[in-house]
């Protein structure tokens, strides 16, 4: 079978920036920049993604390209007789798979809110509280998160079934181009807020206080991260589409051009959501509870704010989106060149491997929230860590030794890969850099991880240094909570043979807050206490008191009703608390 082709260069950067532009780039990146010193953390990034990300990104399209195979059949084209390089083509698949797993749902949240700023859900006047319990209530409905997850499998895999140039090229040009759109027109609007040009300074002003304060190493190390993680290496994401592309251009100068255009997008969220947040006196955090939580908020308190919630989500839903169906040709072509299965029966036979295996994902936040797996993590950060931690770092390792060693596939062989074409070229002289230098930075991105692990195994908090711990703390409170609320908002629809256990979980995440709260004591002294001790005594004497009414069976709705009480208040004062942290953090230190 011949092998399908994109239709144009354009095509290519597209889909493939479309596959490295993702959630990350919005809930992520905006917020480290700010907290570690903006414009120095920028250029730190800059410099690593040029050092360490592109290098690794060229790796993985010239095996694609060379071999015009996926990835188990590239390593078995290009491999020494005998070596077992394939078999990391079969680990990068898992990866694909598991990072489908929580993706879909992640996805889905997108454009489920999307249409609930289209309906007018979210109202002028909400606060932080009612978009919280929005959200909240979104996790705890099984059947909304599966319908929405369901819709972006189903529609990816259509997508995918159409062909490469039908169906993913085609598509991804227009969403990309839209989400280039959308993106310039949110941040200008955002620039022209009352009060936003602080925003801006906060996030790309170099700022030595924040740096001299976080301290250097600190910033580097984050900024290392960051470049390294971005482009989604190390799982044959990329790979994929080196093998459909042509050999007219550089691989170096391709691959500038999607570092340019992920880079572009993840400084250009920041400069939709500081200039935003500021204008309306909002904390800017990071992660999920950023995206469904605090913009939110800060829409439904703007001019147009049903309006510019929708074009937001539309983006988020595009960029989402982008990365599904990328991964989605990955895991087809594999199984198209693997079992000689057609696209349409690969579309279909995956489709139900991926709507069964992110099953978990979408309960992980209802009937399984009592199931927690890596280092106490719930389902969908416990799929996350499996992925981010482990198999994209170690296969982007496995991808450049077998690049650059005498073992794999060879330095000069994908030098000449590499620079077949015009455009930007690697010089021979990068050989001693990327043979021992290259490969020692990526092992310590790898330690770093362990050992921010470790202590997240050990302590409930990630973290290697005070500024990172109180990020980690302030986002392990904030799951808890979280997880609470819903808990507590499934009590009232479940019959009594159920409401033990979900009462029970409960109380452990009360307690998971509580732990918290002491490390920050043992850390920082009782200047670092976030809550005093009778809030948490008085929460247990009253799920003690629901536990009771259970069991006589008198006033159950009485005692629920003030369970239900008791969790909302504890919700308003932890974001009380975690917006003073800033105060309480520079106090103790």
């Amino acid at each position: 079978m011949k092998r399908e082709s994109f239709k144009s260069r354009l095509g290519f950067i597209l889909v493939s920036a479309g596959c490295a532009i993702g959630i990350g780039n919005v809930w992520r990146f905006p917020y480290v920049t700010g907290q570690n010193g903006g414009g120095i953390f920028v250029l730190f990034y800059l410099i690593f993604l040029v050092c360490m990300g592109l290098p690794v990104l060229t790796m993985e399209l010239a095996v694609g390209r060379a071999s015009r195979k996926s990835a188990v059949m590239s390593y078995k084209a290009l491999e020494k007789e005998g070596s077992k390089w394939h078999i990391h083509g079969w680990i990068a698949m898992l990866g694909c798979y598991m990072l489908m797993m929580y993706y879909t749902t992640v996805s889905g949240w997108m454009v489920a809110y999307f249409f609930k700023f289209l309906k007018g859900d979210f109202t002028s006047g909400m606060n932080t509280d009612d978009t919280a319990a929005a959200f909240g209530n979104m996790l705890a409905d099984p059947k909304q998160m599966a319908f929405w997850m369901i819709v972006t499998v189903v529609l990816g895999f259509l997508v995918c079934s159409r062909g490469l140039q039908n169906g993913l090229e085609k598509i991804s040009k227009f969403m990309m181009s839209a989400l280039l759109l959308l993106i310039i027109v949110l941040a200008v609007h955002s620039i022209t807020l009352s009060g936003a040009l602080e925003g801006v300074k906060f996030y790309l002003v170099p700022n030595l206080d924040a740096v001299s304060e976080i301290g250097i190493k600190n910033v580097i190390t984050a900024a290392m991260n960051q470049a390294f993680f971005t482009l989604s290496l190390g799982v044959a994401a990329m790979e994929i589409f080196g093998s459909y592309m042509g050999k007219d251009c550089t691989l170096a100068g391709e691959g500038a051009k999607i570092c340019a255009l992920d880079t572009f997008v993840a400084i250009m969220s920041g400069l939709i959501i500081f200039p935003a947040c500021f204008s309306y006196g909002v904390e800017v955090d990071a992660g999920p509870s950023l995206i469904f939580i605090t913009l939110p908020n800060v829409f439904v308190n703007m001019q147009g704010g049903r309006i510019w919630g929708c074009l937001f989500f539309l983006f988020m839903t595009f960029a989402s989106f982008s990365t599904v169906i990328a991964v989605f040709e990955n895991i087809m072509s594999f199984a198209i060149d693997m079992f000689g299965w057609s696209r349409n029966k690969a579309a279909l036979i995956n489709g139900v491997i991926i709507l069964i295996a992110s099953m978990p994902c979408v309960l992980g936040y209802n009937m399984w929230s009592n199931l927690h797996l890596i280092g106490g993590r719930d389902v969908l950060d416990s799929e996350d860590f499996m992925v981010s931690n482990l198999l994209l770092p170690i296969g982007s390792l496995v991808y450049l030794l077998f690049c650059v060693t005498k073992w794999g596939w060879g330095f000069d062989k994908y030098l000449a890969e590499a620079n077949k074409g015009t455009g930007l070229g690697m010089s021979p002289r990068f050989k001693i850099y990327f043979q021992f230098i290259l490969p020692m930075l990526i092992l310590v991105i790898l330690l770093v991880l362990l050992a921010a692990f470790l202590i997240l195994r050990f302590t409930g908090v990630g973290g290697l240094d005070s500024a990172s711990f109180e990020t980690q703390r302030n986002a392990k409170i904030r799951s808890e909570m979280q997880h609470a609320l819903s808990s507590v908002n499934n009590l009232s629809r479940l019959g009594a043979t159920s409401t033990s256990s979900v009462l029970a979980r409960v109380r452990q995440y009360v307690h998971g807050i509580e732990v918290v709260n002491d490390l920050n004591v043992s850390m920082y002294g009782e200047v670092g206490r976030l809550y005093d001790v009778s809030t948490f005594d008085n929460i247990y004497a009253i799920i003690d008191n629901y536990d009771s009414c259970l069991a006589s069976g008198q006033k159950v709705n009485d005692a629920l009703s003030k369970l239900t009480d008791a969790i909302n208040q504890l919700n308003t004062l932890t974001n009380a608390v975690l917006n003073n942290t800033s105060a309480t953090d520079t106090t103790a230190e």
